[in-house]
């Protein structure tokens, strides 16, 4: 009778690890979800913050070229005015130049111009790694049939989040047309 009364206590000893295998396989999966389902919310902000600084990038260079065009009166508005400007400079309230585009590409007719403008919004242009890691924009600027009473202005601005190339880079862009 013994031997029988130490077999039903090992049995209920095995069930007791059995059980608790059970519950802390169920407790580990629980932990699991919630890990992923962090690392999904933190991979979500990272890209909602690399997108708003490209489009807010975008944003303030067709503000600049709007600016230069309406009231700087800086690209081509009648057949005898000059070629495009080589640069581009827009300040913030306190007078620093927050943008300042170099043209890469210019071409133009009689009645017709396109530019296109570069550059970084890095606090420091002369540090490298800091133009590479700040937001950079590109403007093309087109006009046609200059001096005309149907006159055409298009600006494209595209933003990026970084200079750098790698694949972390994001690309917003805007278009106006007048």
């Amino acid at each position: 009778m013994k031997f029988l009364k130490n077999t039903k206590k090992d049995t209920q000893r095995g069930f007791m690890i059995l059980i608790s295998i059970v519950v802390s396989s169920l407790l580990l999966s629980i932990g699991m979800f919630i890990a992923t389902i962090s690392l999904k919310e933190l991979q979500l902000s990272i890209s909602a913050k690399t997108t708003q600084q490209a489009f807010f990038a975008a944003d303030t260079a067709i503000e600049c070229a709007l600016y230069q065009d309406i009231r700087v009166r800086q690209f081509k508005i009648n057949n005898t005015d000059a070629a495009a400007p080589t640069t581009i400079l827009c300040n913030d309230e306190t007078g620093i130049n927050v943008l300042d585009l170099v043209v890469s590409e210019s071409h133009g007719g009689a009645d017709w111009a396109i530019s296109v403008f570069e550059g970084s919004l890095a606090d420091d242009q002369t540090d490298p790694q800091d133009v590479a890691n700040s937001p950079y924009v590109k403007i093309k600027v087109e006009k046609f049939k200059i001096g005309t009473v149907d006159d055409k202005t298009t600006i494209e601005a595209w933003g990026h989040n970084r200079k750098a190339i790698n694949i972390d880079v994001v690309e917003r862009a805007l278009k106006v047309e007048y």
